[in-house]
């Protein structure tokens, strides 16, 4: 009984898995179709988007230039009427021009002609009030000038004089002052002095067997000294005979700065309870001599300061500088003449 059953139901089965495998294979078959034909329609699709993309791009980069040339045409359009305008008004002016031109020939012309026709005695007239109308303008302009300087303000000169009395030279108590870019400081030139008197003994002792030596001292009050002792030979004649004496002596000095502002500024320094004021308490105009040594730069400041001692009632002393020039002396040198 089974091998019947088994007979009767297997052809039903393999003619369902024929029209199935049919079917898959039809499919298959309409799926390649259309994918054949997909690409087909890409590929001809393709040149299309092209030509398009490229039309596109071409209406932008001929459109622009376009504009940029319309505009440009425009404003040369512009510029040429403006040309144009301004041509118009230049020949109408010169016009105007020639026109005034040809009128004052004309005239001056005529004047000429009845000048001309004049006699003698008309032109005579005529150059006397030609000279007259010229006198009279002049006359107008010297009038004019005269009233503009009476009604100007002009300040006063005033001339500050001060008694100049014989100057003579300085021997007893002397105050050092320096005036450098208007600032006033004082100068120990009489403590160094002092200093180096003292000390000149040490000094001579280290230059025993040199012909010159140069040492400094300082500093003091802003100043250093800076010193030349110099080996010096005097033949004299001692009953009869010859006799040599070998010495030091000082042959120059120099004041050296510590800094390049020293001092205050002399209106500063004029002033009550400045440094200065307090320094001229310490001297007697009556026994001193104020020597000021000034440079070029100070010399405005010079006279107020002569001023201010004149009223003090101390005699001064000038001695000018050149600029860069250090405060110095030697025994060769000089002494200072007060006024």
């Amino acid at each position: 009984m089974r091998r019947r059953t088994e007979s009767q139901e297997g052809p039903g089965q393999d003619s369902f898995l024929d029209i199935v495998a049919n079917l898959v294979g039809i499919l298959i078959i309409l799926v390649m179709v259309v994918g054949a034909r997909a690409k087909d329609a890409l590929i001809e699709a393709a040149p299309v988007q092209e030509a398009v993309a490229e039309q596109a791009v071409d209406e932008i980069d001929i459109k622009t230039p376009q504009r940029a040339a319309q505009d440009l045409e425009k404003n040369i359009n512009d510029l040429d009427q403006r040309l144009q305008r301004q041509g118009n008004e230049i020949a109408y002016r010169q016009k105007e021009r020639d026109t005034m031109l040809v009128l004052i020939k004309k005239i001056e012309h005529r004047i000429e002609e009845q000048a001309q026709t004049l006699d003698e005695a008309d032109r005579e007239t005529y150059q006397v009030r030609s000279e007259l109308a010229a006198a009279t303008h002049a006359y107008e302009d010297l009038k004019r000038t005269r009233e503009a300087i009476k009604t100007a303000v002009v300040p006063p000169t005033v001339v500050r004089h001060l008694p100049t009395p014989m100057a003579k030279t300085v021997f007893g108590k002397e105050l050092h002052l320096r005036l450098q870019a208007g600032r006033l400081v004082f100068v120990p030139l009489e403590e160094f002095a002092e200093q180096l008197k003292a000390n000149a003994r040490s000094v001579l002792e280290r230059a025993r067997n040199q012909d010159e030596i140069t040492d400094m001292m300082g500093p003091l009050d802003g100043f250093r000294m800076r010193f030349t002792f110099r080996r010096t030979t005097r033949v004299g004649s001692i009953g009869g005979s010859t006799v040599s004496q070998v010495r030091f002596e000082l042959d120059k000095f120099e004041l050296i700065p510590v800094t390049e502002y020293l001092g205050e500024p002399l209106a500063q320094a004029l002033q009550p309870g400045s440094e200065f004021q307090e320094l001229l308490r310490l001297y007697d105009p009556n026994k001193t001599t104020v020597t000021v040594w000034t440079y070029p730069d100070s010399f405005q400041e010079f006279r107020q300061l002569k001023d201010e001692l004149f009223r003090r009632g101390y005699l001064t002393a000038s001695r000018p500088l050149p600029e860069g020039q250090l405060i110095g002396g030697s025994p060769r040198g000089t002494h200072s003449a007060a006024q």
